[in-house]
Formats: structure tokens, C-alpha cells, sequence
């Protein structure tokens, strides 16, 4: 047999390369089971998030129920519906021609000097009672 052959299969020589074998199947096996490790955590952390948001709009939904359950859901879905109202209440009925907007004067419109509270209160003294602004 020639010398490299015989070099080659060794004892010495099998063990190492056994060796080597060995080392890269483990490693290859522990890239693996990390990679499988790191999806179903992935899966199992959007799985709980799913569960908070759900159990969130469970509690919602609960929170909505006990709503419904009072007497002032009641009272506004009766004042909706059937268009109630309470006791010492006014209701106020607008026309077609008052509901659509109307541009404000030119005036009023653009007045730097006045605060946004002060050009707020005389929109609505305008709006209800048509007073002009000073």
C-alpha cells in the first residue's frame, strides 16, 4: 500500500477526521435547533400579543355591556329614538335654510387683534342672537 495511503488511515488520522465529522454535525445541529428556537419564540410572543389585545377588547366590550345596563343609556337611547325629552327641557327645531352654514362678515372674519375666546364668544352672539361685533 502506498506510504499516503497508509498515512491516511492511521488511527490517528481516522480519529481526527471522525472528529472533525462529529464537531461540524453538532454544530450544523445546534444552528438549526437555535433557528427553530428563535421562529417559535417569535410565534409564541405575537400569540400573547394577540391574547392582550383580545382580552383588552373582551374588557371593552364588558365595560360596554354594564354600560347599556344604566339608566342613562336608557334615558338617551329613549331621547334618540323616539325623540323624548326631560322634564323642564326645550327642544329647538331648525330649518333647512338656518341649518346650512353661513359665511361670516368679512370683518369678523379676519380680526387679528382679538383672542380666539373673544372671536369664539362673538361668533355665538352672532349665531344666536345675530349681534354684530363692536
Amino acid at each position: 500500500m502506498p506510504k499516503f495511503l497508509r498515512n491516511l488511515f492511521e488511527t490517528n488520522q481516522i480519529v481526527r477526521i471522525v472528529g472533525i465529522v462529529l464537531a461540524m454535525s453538532l454544530i450544523w445541529q445546534t444552528v438549526k435547533v437555535v433557528q427553530r428556537n428563535y421562529s417559535l419564540q417569535q410565534q409564541v410572543d405575537r400569540l400573547r400579543d394577540e391574547v392582550a389585545i383580545l382580552e383588552l377588547q373582551n374588557q371593552r366590550l364588558k365595560f360596554d355591556i354594564d354600560y347599556f345596563k344604566t339608566d342613562e343609556y336608557l334615558e338617551l337611547a329613549a331621547r334618540q329614538e323616539f325623540d323624548k325629552r326631560a322634564p323642564g327641557e326645550r327642544v329647538l327645531a331648525l330649518s333647512q335654510e338656518d341649518a346650512v352654514d353661513q359665511p361670516l362678515p368679512e370683518d369678523r372674519a379676519n380680526s387679528p387683534t382679538k383672542s380666539k375666546y373673544q372671536q369664539n364668544f362673538e361668533q355665538w352672539l352672532y349665531f344666536l342672537f345675530k349681534i354684530e361685533p363692536s
